[in-house]
This record gives C-alpha cells, sequence and structure tokens, in this order.
C-alpha cells in the first residue's frame, strides 16, 4: 500500500533509492563489526585485542612525596647498593645524573613499596630530564618490579623518540630493555609484537627494532603470526629487518620455513 502511494503521489523513485540507501548503508555497518581483526600470538590471554587495549590503568599516585634523589658526586649507577645503603642528605632541585636519581628512587623503592610505581606516570610525563626517566625504568627492574615490562612499554609508545648524534631516546632505550628481555620474557615479547605491529601511528624506527626484536626473541609456535603481517606490511625495511633477524635462528624450524616463504627470489643476472 506505501508504495502505491508513493507512486501515485510521484515522489516513491526517490524515497525508495534513499530507503534503499540507509539499508546499505547498516549492512555494512554490521558486516565492519563483525570482521575478524587480524590475529596475534598473544590474542588467547585476553579478549581485548592488544592494538585495541585501553592504556595502562595508572594508579592515583596520592599526595605528591618529594624522592631524595641525591647521593654524592663520586657515586655511579653501577656502584648503587640496592640493599640498605646509608642515606645521603637531599641536594637543591637542578641538573643531576642519572645515577642520583637512581639512587632516590631505589631509596623510594626500599622505603616506601609500591611507590615508585605509583610515580612512574608522573615521571614519564613529566618535564624532567630524561636522565631521571631513565633512572625510574633502570629502578624498576633493579628493585624487581613486576610492572617493569608495562612501564616500558608504555614509554616506548608515549614518549619522542628524538635520538641524535649526542645520544638514544628514552624510548629508544626503554625498546631496548624489551629487546634484551624479550627472549626470556613472554609480556616483553607482547610488548614488542604491539610496538611493530600494532601501534603503527609509532615512528617507523621503533617499529622496525620492536619487529626484528620479536624476531629474535620470540618463540617458535609465536614467529608463525609473522607470516601474515610481514605480507600485509608496506614498510620494506621493516620486512627487511625481520628476515635478517630470522637468518640468524638457523636452529629455529618456524625461522627456516618463515626464510623459504618470505624471502625474495634470487636476481637472475
Amino acid at each position: 500500500m506505501l508504495r502505491a502511494v508513493l507512486i501515485r503521489t510521484g515522489s516513491g523513485p526517490l524515497l525508495l533509492a534513499l530507503v534503499g540507501l540507509v539499508a546499505v548503508h547498516l549492512l555494512l555497518l554490521v558486516s565492519s563489526a563483525r570482521a575478524p581483526r587480524p590475529w596475534s600470538p598473544f590474542a588467547a590471554e585476553s579478549s581485548t585485542p592488544a592494538a585495541e587495549s585501553p592504556a595502562p590503568a595508572l594508579a592515583d599516585p596520592g599526595p605528591r612525596r618529594e624522592p631524595v634523589l641525591g647521593l654524592g658526586r663520586g657515586t655511579d649507577a653501577d656502584e648503587v647498593d640496592d640493599g640498605a645503603a646509608p642515606r645521603a642528605k637531599a641536594k637543591p632541585r637542578g641538573a643531576r645524573k642519572e645515577r642520583e636519581f637512581l639512587a632516590g628512587f631505589l631509596a623510594l623503592a626500599r622505603e616506601q613499596p609500591g611507590e615508585l610505581e605509583a610515580l612512574a606516570a608522573r615521571v614519564l610525563a613529566g618535564d624532567g630530564p630524561p636522565a631521571e626517566k631513565v633512572a625510574l625504568l633502570r629502578a624498576l627492574e633493579r628493585s624487581g618490579s613486576s610492572e617493569r615490562v608495562r612501564w616500558l612499554e608504555h614509554a616506548v609508545c608515549t614518549l619522542p623518540d628524538d635520538s641524535g648524534p649526542h645520544g638514544i631516546s628514552v624510548a629508544s632505550f626503554a625498546l631496548g630493555e624489551l629487546v634484551a628481555t624479550a627472549p626470556a620474557d613472554r609480556a616483553a615479547r607482547q610488548a614488542l609484537w604491539h610496538v611493530a605491529f600494532e601501534a603503527r601511528a609509532l615512528a617507523p624506527g621503533l617499529r622496525r627494532s620492536a619487529a626484528a626484536g620479536f624476531a629474535r626473541g620470540g618463540e617458535d609456535r609465536e614467529l608463525g603470526a609473522l607470516r601474515v603481517v610481514l605480507v600485509r606490511e608496506s614498510d620494506e625495511l621493516l620486512v627487511a629487518g625481520v628476515l635478517a633477524a630470522l637468518r640468524e635462528r638457523p636452529e629455529c624450524p618456524m625461522a627456516v620455513r618463515l626464510l623459504d616463504e618470505l624471502s625474495p627470489p634470487p636476481t637472475v643476472q
């Protein structure tokens, strides 16, 4: 009946076309919402894909308490005692060396368990010097914090990669720590996967280093996921870096298989 009325009034074809367009649009929305997401070797650990996971829940640090960040000038980072070291007098805030920040953070971890982790978000997001941020990440390792990998990944994904001739960025430092930890730490490998293949807005250099680090440290069953992401990857340098890392693992069956499948054919001269 509605169709007959529309045709009789002369506006039928136009309105029917509009209804058809709305129906097609709704169908596309439903199909895109149900489309499968790219598979991750760590997807089974969480129902939320890593690419869409929220930022780490940052604990409320409560009232600000300034840690004592000063040791004598002759103290080096490697000489800081992680045990009950004698407390030194606090020095005025200003230019401090990494070892001095590290000493203060380690003292804070000893005297107020959990406070170092609560302070992490503020330090990494603050306007303090790179030495302070690096010292915080080192202190998380030395104090045996279970949140170390979490904050390393946070630093990689949130801080600028401003490496230059005078030194590497805090983000690059944190990424290097993840790469070094990855062979023995599944959480670090998961962080590298996220940086390399899911956090696509990051600097290309960070993504390339993370991808190569995952290829060097990933377990055999985890490496299989590279087959799909490398075929879809548009960064040729990232792909080349992964293949080079896989060539370093001739004892790994999956690495050998991936090289056979993904290596470009030899050039005929």
